[in-house]
């Protein structure tokens, strides 16, 4: 609902597609409304959240793909801790050298693009095994649940489906792109999982 209402502000203020030509219309939005001071705060405001968006997301993939690689998805070497932190530090890594190599080679709008195609497909992926798990109550019984039952996996799901589907039809090619690059993820689990069966 934030979100909606923060696209409907940023609309209101930016009319005409001017806030669709903007590079920061959030900023373009509230200086359009308060004055130039104010739209620099919310540039700034904006950096620092893009940082601790650019941190969660190190966090949460980094241990992703630790988890993989101990379950023998990933590459064996990806599940080691670091001896003094604990932490996944060579899955770090290579999110790092992962990320470096889409900043030199892409732009910041392909970038997310690229991210957005990609998350939402995973968000309804993670929406449709909530209910299958749900469904077969896996888990059971559950410490606790969320409210409105399957009402919220579902409109995850929807919404999942008409982002994807509106960017299929905004930009195919690199929809196409997207669907490659994690069509490429089946052929190295394959090898992955072969290599693994081999050393056993």
């Amino acid at each position: 609902m934030l979100y909606g209402l923060t696209q409907v502000a940023v609309m209101t203020a930016l009319p005409g597609g001017l806030a669709a030509g903007s590079s920061r219309p959030v900023a373009a939005a509230v200086e359009a409304t308060l004055g130039s001071a104010a739209g620099r705060a919310v540039s700034m405001l904006v950096v620092v959240s893009t940082f601790g968006s650019v941190l969660g997301t190190i966090f949460t993939v980094s241990r992703l793909g630790f988890a993989m690689a101990e379950g023998g998805a990933f590459l064996r070497g990806m599940a080691t801790l670091h001896s003094r932190w604990g932490t996944p530090a060579r899955a770090t890594l290579a999110l790092t050298v992962a990320s470096l190599v889409y900043v030199v080679f892409g732009s910041f709008r392909g970038i997310l693009a690229l991210f957005t195609f990609s998350v939402w497909i995973f968000y309804g992926i993670t929406a449709v095994a909530l209910l299958i798990l749900r469904r077969r109550r896996v888990g059971e019984p559950a410490p606790w649940r969320a409210p409105l039952g399957i009402v919220p996996p579902i409109v995850v799901l929807a919404v999942g489906a008409g982002v994807t589907v509106q960017l299929i039809a905004l930009d195919p090619m690199r929809a196409l792109l997207g669907a490659a690059l994690l069509a490429s993820a089946f052929p190295v689990y394959a090898l992955i999982a072969r290599s693994d069966r081999l050393r056993r």
